[in-house]
């Protein structure tokens, strides 16, 4: 196998072209993590919950999908209510669910 030297690449002694590279690498993988996999994620969520409520399930589970929307339109109404008169307790949600690590999660560990 043949040596190369730092010299004949160029930037290789000085670190930029492995650096600049590097830093490539890393926004495609941002992208790819925080952009592509959630979007894909998304579009099989829907798909799966278009397939669960279409054609309408018959008899009382007819009801069900109207329902779950009901409870998430309450939950969503329920949060902005809670974002603008008590923005604190939002702010308290992540450390209780350890999100965070605060000394309300170690009560959940009890």
């Amino acid at each position: 196998m043949a040596k190369t030297s730092p010299d004949l690449i160029p930037g290789a002694g000085s670190g930029e072209l492995a650096h600049g590279t590097l830093r490539l690498w890393d926004a495609i993988a941002i992208s790819v993590w925080h952009v592509v996999l959630p979007v894909v994620g998304a579009v099989v969520f829907a798909a799966a919950w278009h397939g669960s409520v279409h054609p309408t399930p018959p008899g009382i589970l007819e009801w069900t999908p109207y329902v779950a929307i009901a409870w998430l339109v309450i939950g969503v109404v329920a949060l902005l209510w809670l974002r603008a008169m008590r923005p604190e307790s939002v702010a308290k949600i992540g450390s209780i669910l350890g999100e965070e690590g605060g000394t309300d999660a170690a009560l959940l560990d009890r």
